[in-house]
C-alpha cells in the first residue's frame, strides 16, 4: 500500500504546508533531491522521497548527505523514505533508519477493525444513522477491493494501489452529498456511484473488465435496500444484515463477528479459486529457483565448456527431439505475387508461417553457433556468448524474444515455436484444399490470434459487402443460434475457461471446490455479424467475457460473448471469468 497520503498529513499536522515536500524518485532526480533534503534541514522542514528502489545506486550520495547534515539539522527535520524491498539497498542506510512495514492489514475484518480504528465514535454518530451506514457500506466495499488483490490475476489483473487515501475521499463525498436527514430514495446514487467509479476507485484500474468488476461492486452495496431501516440485504453469503444504527460500538461488533478467515465466495469468486492460485504459485516457484541455481552456478565462472554443456543439455535434447520431425525443417512455400490475390485469412495464415520460419531459423543459428562451441572447435562469439548466458540462467534469449514475447522458460518457448510450425502445415494443406473453414481450428497454432480474428472481420466485410465499422464478433455453442448474417463461421477448439463452467451450452458457476481451476470449453463457432442484427435479435443473454492468451492475463486478445442466463450474469463477472488459449 502507498504510505504517501498518510505521511503527508502527519508531516503538515508537525510543521505545516509550506514546509513538507515530496519528490518521486527516478533517472536525473537526484540533485533535485538533495536540494530539497539540504533545504529541509536548514529550516526544519521534512522531505518525503519515494521509489529508492529505482535510484539504488543513488543511495550512497544520501548517506553521505544525512551524515553531513546530522550536526547542523534543525530539531523537527525529517526524511521519509519509501521502497520495496531490494537486494542492493545499503545495508548501513538501513542500520540509520526507523522502519515500517506498511501495507493493507490481511483480511476483511482486519482491515474493517483497522478502518473503525481510525474512524472515532464521535465521527460515526455526528450525522444520521443513513451517513453511519453508508461510511460501513464504503469500509465493507475498501476492504473488498483490497482484499481482492490477494486473488491476483482472476480477482483483478494485476494489483491496484488502493489506499487510504480512497477511503478518505470517499468518505469526505459522503459527508458532502448526504444530508443530515436524507431518506434511502433521496441519495443521489447515481452521483455517488459516479465518483467512486471515475474519480476515486475507477481512477487507478486500467482494465476495461477489472472495471466491469469495480462497477458490479458498486452496484450490489450502495443501493437503498443496503441502507434501509432496518436494512433488507446483506453484504455477503452467510454475513447478517448491517446494524440499523449510529453507534460506533454496534460497527466494531458487527465486525468481530466476522470470520477471520476470508472465503472466496465473500468476493463473489469461485470456492475453487484457492486452487487454481495455488497450482500457479507453486509453477512460478518453481522457475524462480531454478533460476537461481542456474544464476549461481553460471556466476562461478566465465566459460567453462563442461560446465555449460551439462547447464544446457536439457535444452539441447528439447531442440535435438523436435529436429526429428520432418516438418521442421520444411521451408514455406514462396508465394511472391500470389498472395496480393489471396483473401485476408489465407494471406494471414501464410504469413504465420513465415514468422514460424523465421523463429526455426534463429532458434537453428543459436543453438547451431552453442553447439559448435561446446561439442566441436567454434569460435565463442559475444552473440552466441549472451544467448548461453541468458539460458544458463533460464532465460529466453533477447534474440528469440523481440521476435514473440512466449513462454519465460526456453524449453517452453522451444516447443511452442516448433508446436506451430508443425501445426501451421495442416492449416496451409487445408486452404489448398478449400477447406480451411471445414474442421474446427485450434487458435493455440497461432501467434497473432488478434490479427487473425481482424483478417476474418476484412473477409466477411469483402463477402457480404459491408463497412468493417458495421461488424461485431459473435460466439455461438450452438450453430443453429447463429445469426444470418454470419456468412463465415470458424468453429474453434481448445479455449480454456476458468471463474465459471459451461453446461447445457450456457455459462454457470462453479459447483463446488474440487472442480479443476482451468475447464476446456466445448468447441463453440464464431463469426463476424451485422450489429443491427444483434441489437433487433434476442442475443442480449450472452456474456461478454475477456479472451487471453495465458494465465497471466496480461496479453489481452479480444472479448467473445458467450450465452450465460440472465441471473448468473453478475456471478460470471465477480467470479472474474475469462477464457484462455494457453494453460501455460
Amino acid at each position: 500500500a502507498d504510505p504517501s497520503r498518510d505521511i503527508e498529513e502527519f508531516a503538515v499536522s508537525q510543521v505545516g504546508k509550506d514546509k513538507f515536500k515530496q519528490l518521486a524518485m527516478g533517472s536525473g532526480q537526484g540533485e533535485v533531491a538533495v536540494k530539497l533534503v539540504t533545504e529541509a534541514a536548514r529550516t526544519g522542514g521534512m522531505v518525503l522521497l519515494k521509489n529508492l528502489h529505482l535510484v539504488t545506486t543513488w543511495l550512497p550520495h544520501l548517506e553521505k548527505l544525512v551524515k553531513s547534515l546530522s550536526q547542523s539539522a534543525q530539531p523537527s527535520f525529517r526524511i521519509w523514505l519509501t521502497t520495496e524491498t531490494h537486494s542492493n539497498f545499503p545495508p548501513i542506510l538501513l542500520e540509520q533508519s526507523l522502519k515500517i512495514s506498511f501495507e493493507a492489514p490481511p483480511g476483511i475484518k482486519e482491515n474493517l477493525l483497522r478502518t473503525y480504528s481510525n474512524w472515532s465514535p464521535a465521527y460515526i454518530a455526528k450525522g444520521g444513522k443513513l451517513r453511519a451506514k453508508l461510511l460501513f457500506i464504503l469500509a465493507w466495499f475498501h476492504a473488498i477491493v483490497q482484499e481482492r488483490r490477494t486473488y491476483v490475476p482472476q480477482g483483478w489483473t494485476k494489483f491496484y494501489e488502493f489506499s487510504n487515501a480512497d477511503l478518505r475521499s470517499g468518505s469526505d463525498i459522503i459527508d458532502e452529498i448526504v444530508a443530515d436527514n436524507a431518506t434511502p430514495e433521496s441519495v443521489p446514487w447515481e452521483t455517488l456511484l459516479g465518483l467512486f467509479k471515475t474519480a476515486i476507485y475507477g481512477g487507478r484500474i486500467d482494465s476495461k473488465h477489472d472495471l466491469k468488476i469495480l462497477d458490479t461492486y458498486l452496484n450490489r452495496y450502495f443501493n437503498k435496500n443496503q441502507v434501509s431501516s432496518p436494512p433488507r440485504a446483506s453484504l455477503a453469503p452467510g454475513c447478517r444484515v448491517i446494524p440499523d444504527s449510529k453507534s460506533h460500538r454496534d460497527y466494531v461488533e458487527f465486525i468481530k463477528s466476522l470470520s477471520a478467515n476470508d472465503n472466496p465466495a465473500m468476493f463473489g469468486l469461485p470456492n475453487n479459486i484457492d486452487e487454481g492460485l495455488v497450482v500457479q504459485k507453486r509453477t512460478r516457484q518453481v522457475a524462480v529457483q531454478l533460476r537461481k541455481l542456474a544464476v549461481s552456478t553460471s556466476l562461478s565462472s566465465n566459460f567453462n565448456k563442461a560446465l555449460w554443456r551439462n547447464q544446457l543439455k536439457g535444452v539441447f535434447k528439447v531442440w535435438d527431439t523436435a529436429k526429428q520431425n520432418p516438418l521442421l525443417s520444411q521451408k514455406p512455400p514462396i508465394m511472391d505475387e500470389k498472395v496480393l490475390t489471396m483473401n485476408p485469412v489465407d494471406g494471414f495464415v501464410y504469413g504465420e508461417m513465415e514468422r514460424t520460419w523465421k523463429l526455426i531459423s534463429i532458434l537453428s543459428h543459436s543453438l547451431g553457433g552453442l553447439d559448435s562451441v561446446l561439442y566441436k572447435t567454434g569460435s565463442l562469439t559475444p552473440q552466441i556468448e549472451k544467448d548461453g548466458e541468458d539460458l544458463l540462467k533460464g532465460k529466453v534469449p533477447w534474440a528469440w524474444a523481440k521476435n514473440w514475447w512466449g513462454p519465460e522458460e526456453p524449453k517452453a518457448w522451444i516447443r511452442e515455436v516448433v508446436k506451430r510450425k508443425v501445426a501451421l502445415h495442416s492449416w496451409i494443406e487445408r486452404i489448398e484444399s478449400g477447406s480451411l473453414f471445414g474442421a474446427p481450428l485450434c487458435l493455440a497454432d497461432l501467434f497473432q490470434i488478434e490479427v487473425f480474428f481482424n483478417s476474418l472481420r476484412q473477409q466477411t466485410a469483402r463477402e457480404a459487402k459491408v463497412q468493417i465499422g458495421k461488424l461485431a464478433l459473435f460466439c455461438s455453442l450452438d450453430r443453429a443460434q447463429m445469426p444470418k448474417s454470419a456468412i463465415l463461421q470458424v468453429e474453434i477448439t481448445g479455449i480454456l475457461i476458468q471463474g465459471s463452467e459451461i453446461k447445457n451450452g450456457q455459462l454457470v458457476p462453479v459447483p463446488n471446490a474440487n472442480r479443476p481451476s482451468l475447464t476446456t470449453m466445448p468447441n463453440c463457432i464464431v463469426s463476424w455479424v451485422d450489429k443491427e442484427e444483434l441489437q433487433k435479435g434476442n442475443f442480449s443473454n450472452n456474456v461478454a467475457l475477456p479472451m487471453y492468451f495465458m494465465g497471466s492475463r496480461e496479453d489481452f486478445i479480444c472479448e467473445l460473448g458467450v450465452p450465460c442466463d440472465p441471473k448468473y450474469h453478475e456471478v460470471c463477472v465477480l467470479g472474474g471469468t475469462a477464457l484462455f488459449i494457453s494453460s501455460m
